[in-house]
């Protein structure tokens, strides 16, 4: 449907164009712009200036006469118009797909810079984890290594302290007992 309105606005573009050289002489001066000392390019559809850069105001270009012209040239220009205007087209789709890539990236490159923050959270709490696990792995160390010299102490001074006939006839008839229970 959008291109049928484009296909129907050629032809009546070219049609009223065509018409247009011959009415010139007998339609009414354009109304003068409001900024009149404003510069034109007034570069018609077959590329020639039709006044000399820098000289006259917009009432005075609109007095001058406009050559007519000729059907070749003038489907020639409409023609260029044409494919300058497909191509822009297919300069915009492409503009506008590398735009939907690029916001599709942005899209892409927050979640990655979301999830790397995540993950640097879990890794700092992963590591204060592993610190205090090892805190209390050397804590554990230093006291076993007091409960071991304080039974290192404990046994040397046992075997220091000489032992009581009473406590050995006490082993004696423990020995002799599980002896007797185990035949």
């Amino acid at each position: 449907m959008k291109n049928w309105k484009s296909l129907i606005l050629i032809p009546s573009v070219l049609a009223a164009m065509s018409i247009g050289p011959g009415a010139h002489a007998q339609s009414p001066s354009p109304p003068t712009s409001s900024v009149k000392s404003s510069p034109t390019s007034a570069t018609g559809a077959d590329g020639v200036v039709s006044r000399e850069s820098g000289v006259g105001s917009r009432s005075e270009i609109a007095k001058k006469p406009v050559a007519p012209i000729a059907g070749a040239d003038l489907i020639a220009a409409c023609a260029a118009v044409v494919d300058e205007l497909r191509l822009s087209r297919n300069l915009i789709a492409t503009l506008t797909s590398e735009n939907l890539a690029l916001k599709s990236r942005l899209e892409t490159e927050k979640r990655v810079t979301n999830i790397q923050t995540e993950l640097l959270g879990t890794r700092q709490s992963e590591n204060e984890a592993l610190r205090t696990s090892l805190a209390a792995k050397n804590d554990t160390i230093a006291a076993k290594d007091l409960v071991i010299a304080s039974q290192d102490r404990l046994a040397e001074t046992q075997k220091k302290q000489p032992q009581s006939p009473l406590k050995r006839i006490g082993d004696i008839l423990i020995g002799v007992a599980a002896g007797v229970i185990l035949k």
